[in-house]
């Protein structure tokens, strides 16, 4: 009896660690996500701001794959040159960045938001933008602003 009971823990440890290792047999979200923006161009598949302007993030759209259930995004939190300066979980997950007095050249606008699909796994969205900040111009008219799709990296929860 007393080597059944010494067993029990192994048995127990056993059972939790293959009970978590596939996932419940779910896939990851398969969707697309677009992010709308003004006070910036789209140059060459990057934002092009002038010092001075506010980048404001219009919105954060997530629209599920053809043939797939309905997806929503939950906490999303945006970085400036990998330091976070805004967290959300509000639709449509509205963002802004002054520029003023910002340092001219190149800089990185990342996302990372959580993603919700019907019938499949949790997952983390994480995508960057390439954002140049650039002298102001009289000449330029107002930025007319853009909607870019990235390259989405999805990865599970956990």
């Amino acid at each position: 009896m007393k080597k059944l009971l010494s067993l029990l823990p192994a048995l127990l440890l056993g059972l939790a660690v293959s009970s978590c290792s596939d996932h419940d047999g779910k896939d990851m979200p398969d969707v697309n996500i677009s992010l709308e923006y003004s006070g910036g161009a789209t140059v060459d598949n990057h934002i092009v701001v002038e010092q001075g302007q506010t980048l404001s993030i219009d919105g954060l759209y997530v629209t599920p794959a053809e043939g797939t259930k309905n997806a929503t995004l939950g906490l999303t939190t945006y970085y400036w040159d990998f330091v976070p300066f805004e967290t959300t979980a509000i639709v449509p997950f509205q963002a802004s960045i002054s520029t003023e007095g910002m340092e001219l050249g190149h800089h990185v606008l990342q996302v990372r938001t959580s993603i919700y699909q019907i019938d499949r796994e949790m997952a983390w969205g994480v995508f960057s933008y390439d954002v140049e900040v650039v002298e102001p111009s009289l000449s330029n008219p107002e930025p007319a602003g853009g909607t870019l799709v990235p390259e989405a990296r999805i990865t599970s929860a956990d």
